[in-house]
């Protein structure tokens, strides 16, 4: 029983100093040290952190730190998504809308939107009012478009604006 106790006590050690890392990571990302990120996501990522999964796949979809591979990044978004990560999620829908990483699929990109923008993820809100308002891969339902933007809270609005 010691045996066991002290077996997982070691996992559980391991995992969490792998994860400890993610914040790191993210400050490292902020000053441009992208190499002290990549050290610091990648193992997290590996271990099954949504976070660090999803931020390992912006550095592949934007070239920071690693070559731009959108076929990397996908695979690192799909990750992070399935542990309902809503930047993953928004990211995957951003994925089969542009086709970047995979191949163009408008209901695919609805379904990921859909799923973070349930979660309050102002993206993925504009991205639906986006493509209810234009008829991009549905028809176009002007009230439903409305209906996404006024759910995007109006500090992200104004923070968006001045960016």
């Amino acid at each position: 029983m010691k045996k066991i106790v002290l077996t997982l006590l070691m996992a559980l050690g391991i995992s969490q100093s792998a994860f400890a890392g993610v914040h790191e990571g993210v400050e490292a990302y902020k000053r441009g040290d992208y190499a002290k990120a990549l050290h610091e996501w990648k193992p997290a990522a590996e271990q099954g952190h949504g976070e660090a999964q999803f931020r390992l796949g912006l550095m592949y979809a934007y070239g920071k730190g690693v070559h731009m591979y959108p076929k990397q990044a996908v695979p690192w978004f799909r990750k992070s998504a399935d542990q309902g990560n809503s930047d993953g999620q928004h990211y995957m829908g951003e994925a089969y809308f542009l086709g970047a990483g995979v191949q163009r699929d408008y209901k695919q990109a609805l379904y990921w939107y859909r799923l973070a923008a349930e979660q309050g993820n102002p993206n993925s809100q504009l991205s639906l009012g986006i493509m209810n308002g234009t008829a991009r891969g549905v028809p176009q339902n002007l009230p439903k478009a409305y209906m996404w933007f006024d759910e995007v809270d109006p500090v992200v609005w104004t923070a968006m604006r001045s960016s």
